[in-house]
């Protein structure tokens, strides 16, 4: 009897142990469950600064976008000033060369008419045939130089009126130009630039807390991988424990119970599903012990 009485005591504790386990089982569950629920909420945030990276991403490409057509709208804007710029230095030699050829041509038309004169008051004085013949040749000659003289004028005096509107052409054009440096140094453009990089900064925290994320939830998917593979070795461990020492029960002499403790140590922490075979073969193994007692 007294055998039996340790047995007795014996199932007694394994099923201490059994509601032990389950209650541990339950909080592993119960732990695994917030494990699961904080994965999730991480993802869900993952997900949010994915959507607000990429909205990030389209600002910062519209607004790249934006500063290159000013940009490009800039660059053209300045080549053609520096184009009419060269038209307005070649406009200009021609304009001196003009003015220099109409200066000549009244020096000479000058010259020629003092000569006139004095030939004239010569012809005054001498009432010869030869010098009457002379005088008609040179005013004919004098009259053809002067309609020459008044064509070089009319042409002279439209090459002047088109180099003006040239020159005032240009005179516009830098002033645009001077409106276009002065709207380089505006706080719009400054404002945009300051608004890129406030993007672009923007941009690298959010990739840093997404980096982060990601390790973080590495770390945890790693951490329950391992937690069950050590919980599903304790549990087959205290399965064969269990096994051995009931398939044992004519052996059993005092103090074997202490041995088999020291040797195996009680750890609760066991996956539900191992804790369910593991509790309908213990349960067995109860009642054969139930029946032999009582045929004996």
């Amino acid at each position: 009897m007294a055998d039996y009485s340790k047995v007795l005591e014996y199932i007694k504790a394994s099923e201490a142990r059994v509601s032990t386990i389950s209650k541990s089982t339950k909080e592993v569950e119960t732990e695994i469950k917030t494990l699961d629920g904080e994965i999730e909420i991480m993802r869900a945030k993952e997900k949010q600064l994915k959507d607000e990276l990429s909205y990030k991403r389209k600002m910062v490409d519209e607004k790249e976008w934006e500063f290159q057509n000013l940009k490009n709208t800039y660059e053209v804007w300045a080549n053609m000033l520096e184009e009419k710029r060269n038209n307005l230095d070649i406009i200009e030699n021609e304009l001196r060369c003009m003015q220099q050829n109409v200066w000549d041509t009244r020096i000479s038309f000058y010259d020629n008419t003092m000569d006139f004169l004095n030939k004239n008051d010569i012809l005054l004085n001498n009432d010869g045939l030869e010098n009457i013949i002379k005088k008609k040749q040179e005013k004919n000659k004098l009259s053809e130089s002067v309609k020459a003289l008044e064509m070089n004028l009319n042409i002279t005096e439209n090459i002047h009126t088109e180099i003006k509107g040239r020159y005032d052409l240009l005179s516009h054009l830098e002033k645009e130009r001077e409106i276009l440096l002065e709207y380089e140094q505006t706080s719009d453009i400054k404002r945009l630039q300051c608004k890129i990089d406030s993007y672009n900064s923007e941009l690298e925290c959010i990739e840093l807390e997404m980096t982060k994320y990601s390790d973080r939830a590495a770390m945890t998917s790693h951490e329950v991988v391992t937690k069950k593979s050590r919980l599903s070795n304790e549990a087959v461990g205290t399965h064969c424990r269990s096994e051995n020492s009931l398939s044992n029960k004519p052996e059993i002499q005092e103090g074997s119970f202490e041995h088999l403790e020291r040797k195996h140590p009680f750890k609760p922490k066991v996956p539900s599903f191992l804790l369910e075979k593991n509790f309908f073969s213990v349960g067995k193994k109860q009642k054969e012990i139930n029946k032999n007692v009582e045929d004996i």
